[in-house]
């Protein structure tokens, strides 16, 4: 396997003439994702004002109150988020068709942006909800100590919620690992079975766990200088990943000259 500046300069040089459609499609994917966000907040704090939360600080402080450990609007929150996540990723991968494209030296157009949508969503969004499920299955015993106990009094509940918490990102990391190339199989052949791209995804990744995340590791110096962009560095810190893990994927696969291929794909 190559090194992480290895598949980053390749991807570098590979997108440079395409850059612009890149970009153009990360921005329309950041002006939707507002959007959704910010239409998902304006019906919450109506559905706020209605209530009469806003009345007064006690009523504020209820509310709070009651629904800060609720596992109703635990559950809820979580819900609504997998389902705005869920839609949105027909986009996201949208973007990595076209970094695929761009690794691969292919033509990249803007309407790629749509290639989900008009190539069997609903495998997207299985894989997507699939994956998040299992992250928050991994967090619930944090979840329910924080809830069920009062951890800040209680020196022992306090220490396991926090190894419990711990434990759940290291589980969250490996599971987004090892699903990480299902999404550029159903890119390669969307007829293809849904739980057959995680299948391969998992048998592939499980050998190259340790790459890959050394990889993503390579990105957080970027992305702590897109946070001090206020975000406007996105523009070209997203496609340059997508593009480079569009790489490995193709290494993966055997069409960068590697041993490993993902069979099937």
């Amino acid at each position: 396997m190559k090194r992480a500046r290895d598949y980053k300069r390749l991807a570098s040089e590979r997108m440079f003439t395409k850059f612009g459609k890149l970009a153009g499609a990360t921005a329309i994917y950041g002006a939707v994702y507002g959007a959704v966000i910010m239409a998902a907040l304006i019906v919450y704090t109506l559905n706020l004002i209605t209530k009469g939360v806003f009345a007064s600080i006690a009523t504020m402080q209820m509310y709070l109150d009651e629904t800060v450990n609720s596992p109703v609007y635990m559950i809820s929150f979580e819900v609504i988020i997998l389902l705005i996540g869920a839609v949105l990723s027909t986009l996201a991968v949208g973007i990595q068709h076209m970094c695929l494209k761009c690794a691969r030296k292919e033509e990249v157009k803007l309407s790629d942006l749509l290639y989900v949508i008009k190539n069997n969503p609903d495998k997207v969004i299985i894989i997507y909800i699939i994956e998040q499920l299992l992250m928050i299955l991994f967090a619930l015993p944090a979840n329910l100590i924080s809830i069920y106990t009062d951890v800040e009094n209680n020196i022992a509940m306090f220490i396991l919620s926090y190894v419990l918490l711990f434990a759940s990102y290291i589980a969250d990391i490996i599971i987004a690992t090892l699903f990480s190339q299902a999404l550029f199989l159903y890119i390669d052949n969307p007829s293809e079975k849904t739980l057959s791209c995680i299948e391969m995804s998992v048998q592939v990744m499980k050998k190259h766990i340790g790459k890959y995340v050394i990889l993503l590791i390579s990105f957080i110096p970027l992305y702590i200088l897109a946070s001090l962009s206020f975000g406007l560095f996105l523009i070209w810190v997203i496609p340059y990943k997508n593009t480079t893990l569009a790489l490995f994927y193709m290494q993966l696969k055997g069409e960068l000259g590697d041993e490993q291929n993902v069979e099937g794909a």
